[in-house]
Parts: C-alpha cells; structure tokens; sequence
C-alpha cells in the first residue's frame, strides 16, 4: 500500500517527461523572453535596438523544432501537459505560421522609425509572451488552460498597441482595446463556465464524447464563444476595436494583430468546435446533436455575412492605408469564417490555406504601408500616389498582393477563395438546405467585386498619377526589397502549384480530427484508475452530480 503513491508519482513524471519534446519550442520562446529581459537590464537604451537580434535568434530556433515535429510527428499527436495540450500537425502547422510572422514582425519593428526611441527589451519580449501564448492557445485541450492562453495572449496585445507612449492616439487605441477585450473575455468565460456545468468536465476529449442534453443551453454557450472568440476574430459585430487600434498602434503590432492574433482565435475556436459538434470528422455535426445543422449553419451563416458586407462596404469610405486594411481584415474574416459555414473537412483545409496566402499578403502589404510612412510621412492613400516611378520594384510586388487579396488570377488568393467557395458548395450538394449555402456563396462573390473598387484604386494610385509635389523615394534596404519580391514569388508559385500547401493543410486537419488525436499517447496513471468512481462522476453533468448528493 505504502509503494502505491510512489508508483503513481513515478509513471506521472514518467508521462510527463515523455511529452516533454512537445514543449521545446514554448519553452525556447520563454528562455528567449528571459534573455530579452536580461539584455535589455544590462545594456543602454542605445544598444537596447540590438536585442531584435536576439528575439529573431529565439524565434528561428523555435521554429527548426517545430519544423522537425512536422517532418517527423508521432502517431496522431501527443497529449502532453498533463493531457492539456494537444501536439499535433494542427498544432505545428498554425505554430509556424506564429513563428514566421512573428520573425516577419521583428524584422519590420527594426527598420520602424516609429518606436526608435522606445526601450525595446519589453518590446520583443511582450511579442514574444504573445506568440507563447498563441502556440498554446492552438494547443489547449483543455478549457482553463484555454482561457489562460487567451488572456496571455490579449494582454501583451494591449500593451503592444500602445507602445508609443507619448502618442495620444496610440493610447486611445490601446484603452479602446482594453476595454472591448475585457467584455469580450468576460463574455467568453461566462460560456465556458456554462459548458463546464453542462459537461462536468474541462477536458474536450471528455466534451467530444459527452452529450449534452440541454438544447438551449448548448445554443446559448456557442453563442457566447463565438461572441467571445468573434473579437480575437474581428467577426462583425464584434470587431468596433479593430480600425482605431489597427490605426493607432505601431505598423508591425498592426500587421502582427492582422495575422497571428486573428490566426489564433480561428484556430482555437476550431477545436471547439470540432469538440462540441460530434463526429469523425472536422466540423461536421452529428446526427445525435441537440443543435441541428440548420441552427449551428444559419448562426454562422449571419456572422460570415454581416462580417463581409461591414468590412467591404466601409472600406469604400477609408482614406487612411492603416484603417482601411482594418475593414479589409474584418471583411476577410468573413470569408475565413464560411469554413464553419460548410462544416466539412474541405471547408476546414480551405481555411487553413487561405491563412497562409493571406498571411504573406498582409504582411508584404503592411511593410509597403511602413515604407511609405517613413518617406513620405503620411498614412493616407495619396502617399501611395506615383509610387512606380521612384519604385517600381516595390510597386509592383505590393500591386502582386492586392491582387492575390482581392481573390483575382494568377494569384494564390484566388485558389484560396476558390476552395472555400468549393467547400460551401459541396455542402450544398449534400444539405437538406441548399438554398442557405447557396447564397453565401452569391453574397461571397458580390463583396469581393466590392472589394475589387478599394484595393484597384491604391493599384491605380500606385501606377497611373504622379505624386502630388515633391515626393522622395522610398528609403528601403536590399533586403526589404528581396523579402518583397519572395513575397510576390510565393503568391505566384503556390497560385501555379497549390498541391503542396494543400496537402500540409489536409493533413493537419486529418491528425486533428482522427479520434485517437484525443488520447494521451501513454497509459493512465494508476492513481487515475484508482478513481474511476470519481471520474465517472466528474464526467456527468453538473445538475445530475447535484441531484445524488
């Protein structure tokens, strides 16, 4: 008797030590935030910029391990973390995507003009606890962790958007934010809570395999989650944060709000779904749900398109670079967000590809945005006036991802489109109500010719009329130019060769919906099975654990 503690004690750390692998790149990112911090201590603020080396360093290493994991991953991932972390090929997929941007976002921050009088160790290493905490929000299967990795990585973002003190409007963007992201995690917690009293358990694997039988209660927690992982989205109509921050803060936090943050919320808000819509497979409900295909899609159905027609429709009005990718991001979302629409595990891979080619957009396009800042000094679309003439390298490769945004050939926006629309159509096929599918895919089509007019005319701004006065050319490094042009490769190359990042993006989806993605790679502790009696009970719901005592 007195052995068993200690057997238990010992297969636990046993377990935990065979997960650890899993860890490596968070706990890179977190010896990385450490030696920011540290340098920053010990060296002036004149040498303070030098430390991007050393975030960059941090976030290439991380990434090598990730990249190891992708080429090399165990059976259907591993549950480590005390089984609340999943790591798997959704996981690593989405956490390159997160180390990449982030490298994109390090390199932009040291050439910003913006924040070169800041103290930059915090800088880095706010980013740095925000892609952390983006790494883990993908990973959690397990809801307090959940909520954990989406305070973490709102947090920092708060910070982050503010980060020129002495500009008013950079404050009012952070406090706005703030605020609205307050509500929004209070919103999603109260949901959470409700699916805890609804389960019994925090576990998904656990919520994937319990029924719960209180239709409208069920109803009432998918539509606080989507409330509250609409504004990490920017789903309309819970995106008024996003044009005065993405307005506000420096240009690299916007681009990296743009992209990974949205990045994470989409990703985390899939396994939920998955977990509370049952079935082999992504996205799909089940017949024996209490929420009808019907319900679970025309609530999707209204977000998708509300979030297409604000953010395209308002966008028309912007004459501020910053604020109208705002709207253009909000649109996007949109879009992004007919992958739940479909509920199939086409609409899932399209999501997952599209991410990708409208990362290397956003991103190519926000450094155009910074470059024309620091030349000319205005964020307004007439900065971008006469572009060609003083740089016709940069005119062109930004022109190449205005077109791949609005979704057009030869572009890797338009497959990206192209297989989103496919995946709500072939929904339809199968649906007892094509009619709903259908249409999104007409309102889908209608706002990206809307979307057409506002990215044409920063082309034609670009090409066809001459700077207004005197207008310097654009001050951009050799290596900005080369990073512009393999940006502009890629759109190009994947538009004429998409296999390959389809085929990663199925089989992330694939290891994420294979059932035996939901179990610990290792056999329970002992002192699990010891308590069965008390697992059993913890797995019941809430009112029926009440109702024995």
């Amino acid at each position: 008797m007195s052995e068993s503690p200690t057997m238990t004690l010992a297969q636990s750390m046993q377990e935990t030590l065979r997960g650890l692998p899993a860890f490596v790149p968070i706990l890179i990112l977190a010896g990385t935030v450490l030696g920011v911090l540290l340098w920053d201590f010990f060296n002036s603020r004149a040498n303070s910029r030098r430390v991007g080396w050393l975030a960059a360093v941090g976030v290439v290493a991380a990434g090598a391990v990730v990249i190891r994991f992708w080429c090399v991953p165990p059976a259907f991932g591993v549950r480590t973390g005390w089984g609340m972390l999943q790591a798997d090929l959704f996981t690593w997929f989405f956490a390159l995507l997160f180390l990449l941007g982030t490298l994109v976002v390090i390199g932009m921050t040291m050439a910003d003009a913006e924040i070169a009088d800041f103290r930059m160790g915090e800088y880095y290493a706010l980013l740095l606890t925000a892609t952390l905490a983006a790494i883990t929000l993908v990973a959690s299967t397990n809801l307090a962790v959940l909520y954990l990795a989406f305070e973490t990585l709102s947090l920092p973002s708060y910070v982050l958007a503010g980060y020129r003190k002495t500009d008013r409007q950079a404050a009012e963007a952070s406090l706005k934010y703030l605020l609205f992201g307050a509500m929004a995690s209070g919103i999603m917690l109260y949901g959470l809570s409700i699916l805890y009293g609804l389960t019994g358990t925090l576990d998904l694997q656990a919520i994937h395999t319990v029924a719960p039988e209180n239709h409208g209660a069920l109803l009432l927690v998918f539509v606080l989650l989507v409330a509250g992982f609409g504004f990490k989205m920017s789903l309309a109509p819970f995106h008024f944060w996003a044009p005065d921050v993405y307005q506000g803060a420096p240009t690299p936090i916007t681009a990296y709000l743009s992209v990974v943050s949205k990045a994470a919320g989409f990703a985390a808000f899939a396994r939920l779904v998955a977990a509370l819509t049952e079935g082999g497979t992504f996205f799909r409900t089940a017949s024996t749900s209490p929420i009808t295909e019907f319900e679970l899609a025309s609530l999707f159905w209204i977000l998708a398109v509300l979030t297409m027609l604000w953010g395209n429709f308002v966008a028309l009005r912007q004459r501020d670079a910053k604020r109208l990718f705002a709207y253009s991001s909000i649109a996007h979302a949109g879009y992004m967000f007919m992958a739940f629409v479909a509920q199939n595990e086409a609409g899932a891979e399209a999501l997952l590809f599209y991410f990708v080619v409208y990362a290397i957009a956003n991103f190519a396009f926000f450094y155009g945005i910074q470059l024309v800042y620091r030349s000319r000094g205005t964020y307004e679309l007439n900065g971008f006036r006469g572009l060609v003439y003083s740089s016709p390298v940069v005119a062109a490769t930004l022109s190449v991802m205005l077109w791949s945004l609005i979704g057009l050939p030869p572009s890797a926006g338009f497959v990206g489109k192209w297989k989103l629309f496919y995946s709500v159509i072939e929904q339809a096929h199968t649906s007892p109500i094509p009619a709903l599918y259908y249409s999104l895919v007409l309102i889908a089509v209608g706002t990206s010719v809307v979307a057409l007019y506002y990215y044409v005319q920063i082309i034609r701004l670009m090409s066809f009329y001459e700077p207004e006065g005197p207008a310097p050319a654009l001050r951009v490094s050799p290596l900005g130019k080369l990073a512009l042009c393999v940006a502009a490769a890629l759109i190009l190359l994947i538009q004429l060769n998409w296999q390959p990042l389809s085929q990663s993006a199925r089989a992330a989806i694939k290891a994420s919906t294979n059932p035996s993605a939901f179990h610990s790679s290792q056999p329970a502790p002992q002192s699990l099975a010891n308590s069965a009696v008390g697992a059993q009970n913890e797995s019941r719901p809430l009112a029926q654990r009440e109702a024995t005592r």
